[in-house]
């Protein structure tokens, strides 16, 4: 009998706690009357005693607030990188799905600009290797210009021949350059990359990858 009255308060303790927690012993008679005990028989006794002893055993345990782990408290917080400040100013929060997308899509414009910034500084070096070999071929070619008329269509197809450049088209361009004597076309500097950015209240936001830095306005 005892066990059965302890399941049935357990069961509706969770509902009655708040009030019985700061009552007397008459609110623990009136509850135990709401859920179906008869007054003056040993189940009643027994409900208003067990609510009496759970409600002195729940006022002595403090509250326990949820612990967090650190990744999440990190996560909610953000890595105060230049990315986490330039998605937070837009409103998302660190944690969720949309602050995320936002990071995965400035990470991606970044890397791009990055591949586009080598693959200018591997034309760079190119164009100047082409320099350095155009201005000895012209000092050459002074040189001899005297003495041999037909020097610069020889020399059309000597830089044809060596071009060094994948594009053919260029290959015959500065090829053409230096027959007339005319320096070599320096490679095109890449132009900024352009993307947007919409925010959770739907704003749409223009920003531009400058070298290695993300610009929003």
């Amino acid at each position: 009998m005892r066990t059965s009255i302890v399941k049935i308060v357990g069961a509706c303790f969770a509902l009655f706690a708040a009030t019985a927690s700061a009552a007397g012993l008459a609110d623990y008679e009136a509850t135990c009357s709401e859920i179906g005990f008869k007054k003056r028989t040993p189940a009643y006794g027994e409900c208003v005693l067990e609510l009496d002893q759970r409600a002195t055993a729940a006022k002595g345990k403090p509250m326990q607030q949820p612990k967090q782990s650190q990744e999440q408290a990190q996560s909610a917080q953000g890595d105060g990188t230049p990315d986490h400040q330039t998605c937070s100013q837009f409103g998302f929060v660190a944690g969720t799905s949309p602050y995320s997308d936002c990071r995965l899509k400035v990470d991606i414009a970044r890397r791009e600009q990055t591949q586009r910034q080598l693959a200018y500084e591997a034309d760079q070096r190119r164009y100047q290797a082409e320099q350095r070999q155009y201005e000895q071929r012209l000092a050459a070619y002074e040189k001899e210009k005297e003495r041999q008329k037909s020097l610069a269509m020889i020399r059309f197809g000597l830089a044809m021949a060596g071009g060094t450049s994948p594009n053919f088209s260029e290959n015959v361009a500065n090829a053409g350059r230096e027959s007339l004597g005319m320096a070599p076309v320096p490679p095109t500097r890449p132009q900024m990359q352009n993307f947007s950015i919409t925010g959770p209240s739907g704003r749409m936001t223009n920003c531009t990858v400058v070298g290695n830095n993300i610009n929003c306005f």
